[in-house]
């Protein structure tokens, strides 16, 4: 396999069983260098996505990681929760978490500066972690010539917009460059007939992160960091973001079905000798494989019931984490995004896809960062066929002018297909690894001889 150079991540999640599956690839892929992760109300309150996302933390063996506890509530909106898909805890299925304080074989080590841990203090410990953690991270990027961090958001978008708008230096001091979401679509919703559910919890932010991949949008703050010390290393201040998107149409295609399941099933028999000093743990409903198949048996259940899927459960959040790091496992087309804010609609991601509304320029696209866009692949998007858009957008010029809003939409990278059988593959790689530093899987030794 070819050796990537590892990519800083700072995550940003409501777990959820889908984001604990995030969880699990950021620690178990060689090519992730999970450095921070901070919480906030989604899928279930803010307090139980923190202990959620602690306790995966120590089930993947990496306790080490800070988890820091971000917005209990959308920034215009009152907070709701998703309890009928993840349940009352958030992560119903599995019970066997080990205590927070149970060993763990030595976790791998972090070559990056950690943020210190916070409490549940307020929104903004939240903001200063990632953008503490961003900065020592793109630091370290320019000084080794390794990879620049990623922030990877798995839930409503609240912390994400709270750190544009609280700390833009992380902006404009190229501490920040990209910016990938799993939410929004360009059709269907879930939730609601018109928005997938962490646009719609919190739409507002949604619209504040979408509108910082505009050319300018940080234009002022970049000015009056010009000259400043500790600036970007080339010595001019950076005005915007790469936003990236990975919305339903994509991540209704990461099916855990039968075939993965027999996968997991199959990871203890091929688990080979334990690290030294530990031994596997042989109870009934112990170890990683029994987790995620409790977890995603349950997330299946709920699916089957609220939404009609009988094949399984789609596991959404892995998605977008597979695409900062794998961006080649995807086909993307720059497209102009704006985000509904209020009403029916509020929530909904309106994607031109066609490109009939004043569609990017080469300027425009390359701009928008993300991942390459590949001329093949756009030709395997369905009716948004590379002819069709083409056709398209050479004749829109009379939609322009009356559409002044599609003029200064922002240009967001937007999934449009995915190698499934390669994510597939990565998940069961990282639960692989992670199965060999979980508590939940191996045992001291020691207590062999004291049994």
């Amino acid at each position: 396999m070819e050796e990537r150079a590892a990519v800083p991540i700072v995550l940003d999640c409501d777990p959820g069983h889908d984001d604990a599956m995030a969880i699990l690839l950021a620690c178990g892929l060689p090519d992730a260098e999970l450095v921070l992760v901070t919480t906030v109300a989604g899928n279930v309150p803010v307090s139980s996505t923190t202990r959620n996302a602690r306790r995966m933390l120590h089930a993947c063996g990496r306790p080490d990681i800070p988890v820091v506890q971000g917005a209990s509530r959308p920034l215009l909106r009152e907070a709701v929760a998703c309890h009928e898909i993840h349940g009352k805890t958030g992560m119903d299925g599995f019970d066997h978490w080990p205590s927070l304080d149970s060993p763990v074989p030595a976790p791998r080590g972090s070559v990056l500066p950690q943020p210190p841990a916070g409490g549940p203090g307020t929104p903004l410990d939240a903001v200063s972690a990632m953008a503490d953690a961003l900065h020592a991270a793109a630091a370290a990027a320019r000084r080794d010539g390794s990879p620049l961090p990623v922030l990877v958001a798995t839930g409503p978008l609240t912390n994400v917009a709270l750190l544009l708008r609280c700390r833009p230096d992380v902006v404009t001091r190229g501490s920040l460059t990209r910016v990938v979401i799993m939410g929004g679509s360009t059709g269907l919703g879930n939730t609601s007939p018109a928005a997938e559910f962490n646009i719609e919890v919190d739409p507002h932010a949604a619209a504040v992160v979408f509108e910082a991949a505009r050319p300018g949008a940080f234009e002022a703050e970049a000015d009056s960091a010009l000259g400043a010390a500790g600036g970007a290393a080339s010595g001019a201040a950076f005005d915007h973001v790469s936003v990236a998107m990975v919305p339903l149409d994509v991540t209704h295609t990461a099916i855990f079905g039968r075939e993965q399941a027999a996968r997991v099933a199959a990871m203890g028999e091929a688990r080979g000798t334990p690290p030294d000093g530990w031994r596997w743990r042989a109870g009934a409903g112990e170890g990683v494989p029994a987790m995620l198949l409790g977890l995603l048996s349950f997330f299946a259940d709920t699916y089957a019931r609220v939404f009609g899927f009988k094949l399984g459960p789609p596991v959404h959040d892995p998605c977008a984490l597979l695409l900062a790091l794998r961006p080649g496992l995807f086909a993307c087309k720059q497209s102009r995004v704006i985000v509904e804010r209020e009403g029916v609609c509020a929530g909904r991601t309106v994607v031109d896809v066609l490109g009939v509304m004043a569609p990017p320029d080469a300027e425009g696209a390359a701009s928008a960062g993300g991942a390459a866009v590949d001329p093949a692949a756009a030709a395997r998007t369905g009716s948004a066929g590379a002819d069709a858009a083409g056709s398209a957008a050479t004749g829109a010029a009379s939609f322009r002018g009356a559409a002044g809003l599609w003029a200064a939409a922002p240009v967001v990278s937007v999934a449009t297909e995915m190698d499934v059988g390669a994510f597939w593959d990565a998940m069961l790689e990282a639960a692989a690894a992670v199965d060999r530093v979980s508590p939940l899987s191996l045992e001291p030794a020691a207590k062999e001889a004291s049994a």
